[in-house]
């Protein structure tokens, strides 16, 4: 797609710093285990989102709590390198955390302190600042990193400015089939899927049986991710499979999903339809886990559109 004339992506989310440990193999309980890497670098689901939103070529606006500390500048910085327009409420609780561990398959461990990133307030997502800040976005990103009392607030928001949500409902919860009628499309992982359908994570169940339940669940559409089973994308039309795309050997999967949302929402708001979106998002996503980080390993749209020509 042409980056002319390009609409707005807002995201509302989480912000915060994150350290990223590299093991031969994660820690049993009671075990101690030896990193042979430490980084730190920016995140949170709606962060990483947002970056890779920006670097596959919309424009982009993001919300979010902080506190007011190093750690709430280093995120503003690194959004504003990614010219994302930034809209931070400050609070007087410290900024999120994360630490990510990652063994050598990339499978990955991950623990969130949400910190002020949970006092984001309804009325602050409400205000005439944010409406201003979030004008002009055809769609609105979010997670479930949010209060529920947020996040319909962010629903609320989207439908004052006109925006269609792209929900990534992560981390996995229960929604009302009212939140998700409102969704233009939900984006779970396979387990947040079952979740939201009434299956539970170990049972077994047919892509049809599984868009049975997220259609009962309120869903008009959804694109559920497989990791390397590619994405289900299921609408009124049906069920259809979109494989994995691989680009090298995976070293760190943590920050795929991020990847894959983000990259689907600029492509959306850059004029392609779903089905072209997610073609792109599995490209973006499948170069992301070849990459050590979250928001770093997102790809440039060039890069993306040279590898999908030879596909």
């Amino acid at each position: 797609m042409e980056t002319k004339n390009v609409a707005k992506v807002g995201v509302i989310g989480l912000t915060g710093q994150t350290a990223f440990f590299q093991l031969h193999a994660l820690p049993r309980p009671g075990e101690t285990v030896i990193s042979r890497r430490l980084s730190y670098e920016p995140g949170g689901k709606g962060h990483n989102q947002a970056v890779a939103c920006a670097r596959a070529g919309a424009l982009v606006v993001f919300l979010a709590a902080v506190g007011q500390d190093a750690y709430a500048e280093e995120c503003k910085r690194h959004l504003e390198k990614e010219s994302i327009d930034v809209l931070l409420q400050q609070k007087a609780v410290p900024t999120a955390f994360a630490a990510v561990s990652t063994q050598e398959n990339g499978e990955n461990f991950v623990q969130v302190f949400p910190g002020a990133s949970q006092q984001l307030l309804p009325e602050e997502i409400l205000s005439e600042e944010s409406k201003m800040h979030m004008q002009g976005c055809r769609y609105l990103l979010l997670q479930n990193e949010l209060s529920a009392a947020c996040l319909e607030a962010a629903f609320r928001l989207a439908s004052q400015i006109g925006a269609g949500v792209i929900f990534n409902p992560a981390p996995a919860g229960e929604f009302s089939p009212e939140l998700l009628r409102q969704c233009f499309v939900i984006t779970p992982n396979e387990e947040e899927a079952k979740c939201i359908a009434g299956f539970s994570p170990d049972q077994d169940v047919t892509d049809e049986e599984l868009w049975k339940g997220l259609s009962h669940a309120g869903a008009p559409r959804a694109v559920v991710t497989l990791g390397k089973s590619g994405v289900l994308l299921a609408d009124e039309n049906g069920c259809r499979r979109v494989s994995a795309f691989c680009a090298g050997s995976a070293v760190d999967t943590v920050g795929a999903g991020d990847v894959f949302n983000g990259s689907l929402a600029a492509e959306l708001v850059l004029g392609a339809d779903l089905a072209a979106a997610v073609q792109y998002a599995v490209i973006a996503s499948g170069i992301s886990v070849t990459r050590f980080g979250t928001a770093d390993s997102c790809p440039f749209r060039k890069q993306v559109l040279e590898l999908a020509k030879n596909m």
